[in-house]
């Protein structure tokens, strides 16, 4: 199963999709044949119900289980949200090292481009 995950992240990308591959960066969980997964936000959510039938056609076939279903859910924890903007990039980057803070001062560096 995460080698099929795998390489239909990597068809994804290599098709432009690379926000909708974000969807498939972790690992589901399996139950039997029911495959669950987080997704980051509501968009995604509906992108992947939109493009449902052609994923499980995939998944189906590669792995020749015709009974595997997706379940989707949004994850609500703010924790594991991703940085966009260079200020965001930063707040998570001081969070990881506070001592980062110290070298912007000493080196009079911006956040921005």
């Amino acid at each position: 199963m995460l080698k099929a995950w795998e390489a239909y992240r990597k068809q994804l990308i290599n098709e432009g999709k690379v926000m909708f591959a974000s969807a498939f960066d972790a690992a589901p969980e399996l139950e039997q044949y029911l495959v669950k997964f987080k997704l980051e936000n509501k968009a995604l959510e509906d992108e992947f119900v939109q493009l449902k039938p052609e994923i499980l056609d995939y998944f189906r076939a590669a792995l020749n289980n015709y009974q595997l279903d997706f379940e989707t859910s949004i994850n609500k924890d703010k924790s594991n949200k991703k940085a966009f903007t260079p200020e965001e990039k930063y707040q998570k980057m001081l969070e990881k090292n506070p001592l980062l803070a110290q070298f912007r001062e000493r080196l009079d560096l911006d956040v921005g481009y």
